[in-house]
């Protein structure tokens, strides 16, 4: 097993880019077979393509929960250590779990 990987908890607000912009909105625990994994929920927006407006709302998962908030760093943000999901068959069932309990149009692994 890893030692794990540090994830700083920080629910970001807009971040700008040249066609729009993206917003993670809140984190969430999903338990999978006695484990519990971390995801974030945000949306992304193109506003200001040539090509159209559009966007969607995601998921995004940095991976499963080995210690939660076990540390804080220098501006007080709890940090935990995850284990990045790497099996295919994993990341679909929880892509299927997490679809189902959100209205997302995509889930995304880190």
């Amino acid at each position: 097993m890893s030692a794990g990987v540090p994830y700083t908890h920080r629910v970001a607000g807009q971040v700008r880019s040249i066609a729009g912009y993206y917003e993670q909105e809140r984190e969430e625990l999903l338990s999978h077979q006695g484990k519990r994994y971390l995801y974030l929920l945000g949306t992304g927006v193109v506003e200001t393509s040539c090509c159209g407006i559009g966007g969607c709302y995601y998921a995004m998962v940095p991976g499963r929960v080995l210690a939660w908030h076990s540390a804080v760093d220098d501006d007080g943000s709890p940090i935990s250590l995850l284990e990045p999901v790497r099996s295919e068959e994993l990341r679909a069932a929880l892509s299927r779990e997490i679809k189902g309990k959100e209205s997302v149009d995509q889930v995304v692994f880190l």
